[in-house]
């Protein structure tokens, strides 16, 4: 091995060693007694082992025994390696080389812990110091992010580079700009004397040097950024590292923005150690003397607590100081509770760095009025927000959005949106919700929201769906807390409106349970306000919207009492666009439960409405149903052709989810009539626009028909394995009619091939459910399925 090739860390080492030998981690912890973790942490740094350990791993490494003193003094970090081989390593490699004068590094700050991750930012920072035109170096970021540490870090590991060293240069303690000055110098180990202007000094010491000044903590002396441009043209030898929340604007600056450590998501918790964010939550729990193993549903919490900071290195280690005193659950309810509770009484820090809220403290009073009263009123937008609503909601126009970005308070991400560091979030909104200003700012955020929802109604059913959808996902968050606060305020005027678009929002997105539970929220204000007409008039909406879900979930009894209700609430108010939705939905979930007079009447009834009303898309779901409704009654060539009708307009407006679902439910039309082949063509285009559209009730009705198009052709082998499907999909999603109806599909299958037990089980199942749902329609088929599958006789030999 060559010279320069030499590990320069005991970790390093361990590491060649091991795999020389061709051992893994799992190997060489099982020889050496330890856990895979442990090994992992040696290796990287972040832990000495023990002088038993060290002492295990010589044996298991097979170091020879005139080496095992030094490697054990290396382990524990009383020696260096250089009397240290690895295998293939001569004598000669390993003897002390010549002395070579040390890189100071002046002032240099003591560094207590190691430095977790950050490999790639480093790296980073060590090409952009190798570029001759940077010689500005500036990493922003909000406090507690880490900054000082990389800039500390990445200054130690520039020194070779720089013939005079680095210095570091603290400006926290320093509190006026005429101070900036001496503390330089004091940093430098200059004098300061005589009549000569003490800036000149400073210029006449860096001039011929070749420097690399670690500037910390600089953003309430911006005053002097002016300095660091002064010492770059009169010391072309000199780099500066500067550390501060707020950009310094000088031409040659270059900015490196700061952020968290990476945090595992809820679906990785699986790789969770490999997160630098669980690494130091770990090693700050082990400094604090918990006895802790993150796996479960500790690591689970142990992620929650690293995503809620963001990876805020600072956040992260004050959260885990708690652990020995609280679980990892326990901490991260703590934090959902409220900034204070990320507090240490840790000595050896700083004051501004004891807590998150005197970080942010300190940030707050940078601020100008204007800002800080903006600041907390961003505060009121969750999941981040746009241009236009900062502006209408919060009264950010553009130069305080950019003063506010400028100084890491928010960020604006590649698409154009705008957020703000959750603690930094939840520091300003505890500055609002204390003003007058609270109340006042959340009505703005809710009617601004429940407005978008109403304007991008008419979008989600033609051809701009995708886009709508994909925008109100976007702003998922800032809806729910709209409708929140509108619940909880009463905002009847600005909620009624909304009604239409929230339902079909959240049945295009699959969110049922929740649209149910949060519509529920709003029919209980509705039924308090029932002597306002325009409670009463909101309360007749919701609860037909809310129908629509339901009946999409599988609970069609309550969609039908929800649908009742609301057209007994809502013909006195004479307004036939009123009446249209609930009239159609009860329509369709009575023709599905066999009610088929009775549907006949709702739909033609929602079908006059609609025209009357100039809804062009109920008039067309209610003539599409009609269609549907003649099939069902066994006239399968009017149905089809009612249907085809209403399909060849859809597809003019672009709308995928009514095309889709009139290409599902064409099919079974399709098959009465031996159209096999359109059939199936009809159910794979629908089942691929579901699939674009992640519409997972499109995809498993598809699959159920085309089951039914694969027993109308005799495939019952292929009929069971597309309904077996269709119950896959449907599974956990919806229940009631849509699993029934499966069920008694894949009896019907079963028969087929002589499955009489797997039979008799489905129809059981069917009637079960059935039943459950008050479905007595489907009860009475699966009772039938059952009589035509017996029990077989068992005869004695």
């Amino acid at each position: 091995m060559a010279a320069h090739d030499s590990p320069l860390f005991f970790g390093d080492w361990l590491k060649r060693r091991r795999q020389s030998l061709d051992l893994t981690q799992a190997e060489l912890a099982e020889r050496a007694g330890c856990s895979v973790f442990a090994l992992r942490k040696i290796e990287a740094g972040e832990r000495r082992p023990s002088k038993q350990l060290a002492g295990l791993l010589a044996e298991a490494l097979r170091v020879p025994s005139e080496q095992a003193a030094a490697f054990v003094a290396a382990a524990r970090g009383e020696s260096s390696l250089e009397r240290l081989r690895l295998p293939g390593q001569s004598a000669a490699e390993t003897a002390p080389s010549p002395a070579i004068p040390a890189i100071p590094l002046r002032n240099w700050p003591p560094c207590p812990t190691p430095l977790v991750g950050r490999e790639d930012e480093l790296a980073s920072l060590t090409r952009l110091l190798a570029d001759p035109l940077c010689r500005l170096l500036t990493l922003i970021g909000p406090g507690g992010i880490g900054k000082s540490r990389l800039a500390v870090e990445a200054g130690a590991r520039a020194a070779a580079a720089f013939a005079d060293g680095v210095c570091f240069i603290p400006l926290a303690p320093v509190a006026a700009p005429a101070a900036v000055i001496p503390a330089f110098a004091e940093a430098l180990g200059l004098t300061l004397a005589g009549q000569v202007e003490m800036r000149l000094q400073l210029f006449s010491h860096l001039a011929d040097q070749q420097a690399l000044l670690v500037v910390d903590n600089l953003e309430h002396l911006l005053a002097v950024a002016g300095l660091l441009a002064e010492i770059l043209a009169r010391a072309p030898g000199v780099k500066l590292i500067a550390t501060s929340r707020e950009r310094l604007n000088l031409q040659s600056e270059y900015v490196f923005v700061t952020q968290g450590l990476p945090t595992p998501p809820p679906d990785r918790l699986h790789r969770a150690h490999d997160y630098d964010a669980i690494r130091l939550f770990d090693q700050a729990a082990r400094r604090a003397g918990a006895e802790l193993k993150l796996q479960d549903e500790e690591l689970a919490a142990a992620a929650q607590v690293c995503r809620t900071v963001e990876g805020m290195p600072l956040g992260i280690e004050l959260a885990a100081a708690w652990t020995p005193l609280l679980s990892c659950q326990e901490i991260a309810a703590e934090i959902q509770r409220g900034l204070d509770f990320l507090a240490t009484g840790l000595r050896d820090l700083p004051e501004r760095q004891r807590s998150l809220r005197a970080v942010f403290d300190h940030s707050w009073r940078l601020l100008d009025d204007e800002e800080r009263a903006v600041l907390a009123r961003l505060s009121i937008f969750q999941g981040g927000f746009e241009r236009r609503a900062a502006q209408e909601v919060a009264g950010a126009d553009l130069p305080v959005l950019l003063a506010l970005a400028s100084k890491s308070l928010i960020r604006r991400a590649e698409s154009g949106r705008y957020d703000l560091h959750e603690v930094v979030r939840q520091y300003a909104f505890s500055h609002l919700s204390r003003t007058p200003e609270h109340a006042e700012t959340c009505d703005r955020h809710s009617r601004f929201y429940l407005a978008l929802l109403r304007d991008q109604d008419a979008a989600l059913r033609g051809r701009g769906q995708g886009q709508a959808r994909r925008s109100l996902t976007d702003e998922s968050d800032n809806l729910r807390a709209a409708w929140d606060w509108a619940v909880q305020r009463s905002l009847f005027p600005a909620l009624a409106p909304a009604l239409r678009g929230f339902a079909y929002l959240f049945e295009l997105s699959g969110w049922l349970d929740e649209g149910v539970a949060r519509l529920e929220a709003v029919i209980q204000a509705g039924r308090v306000a029932m002597d306002d007409p325009a409670g009463r008039r909101m309360l007749g909406e919701a609860l037909g919207q809310q129908a629509l879900l339901l009946f999409r979930r599988g609970d069609f009894s309550q969609a039908l009492a929800c649908a009742g209700e609301s057209l007994e609430l809502l013909r006195p108010f004479a307004d036939p666009n009123l009446l249209t939705h609930p009239l159609f939905f009860q329509g369709v979930i009575l023709f599905l439960d066999g009610e088929f007079d009775a549907a006949q009447a709702s739909l033609e009834e929602a079908l006059v409405c609609a025209r009357a009303a100039g809804d062009g898309w109920c008039q067309a779901y209610a003539d599409f149903n009609l269609g549907y409704l003649a099939h069902l009654r066994g006239d399968h060539r009017a149905g089809y052709d009612r249907m085809v009708a209403v399909l060849t307009p859809w597809r003019a407006v672009g709308d995928p989810r009514s095309i889709s679902l009139a290409l599902n439910h064409l099919s079974p039309a399709a098959v009465q009539l031996g159209r096999y082949q359109e059939a199936e063509a009809f159910l794979q285009e629908g089942m691929g626009l579901c699939q674009e559209m992640g519409d997972r009730w499109g995809v498993g009705t598809a699959l159920r028909y085309l089951g039914l198009a694969a027993l109308a052709q005799g495939d019952a082998a292929r009929a069971q394995a597309l309904l077996r499907q269709s119950l896959d999909v449907y599974q956990g999603f919806v229940a009631g009619w849509d699993i029934a109806r499966t069920l008694l599909y894949l009896a019907e299958a079963a028969r087929a091939l002589g499955e009489m037990d797997a039979a008799r089980a489905h129809c059981t199942e069917a009637l079960a459910v059935a039943e459950a749902s008050n479905l007595p329609s489907l009860a009475e088929e699966a009772r039938a399925g059952l009589r035509e599958c017996p029990q077989d006789e068992t005869h004695p030999s």
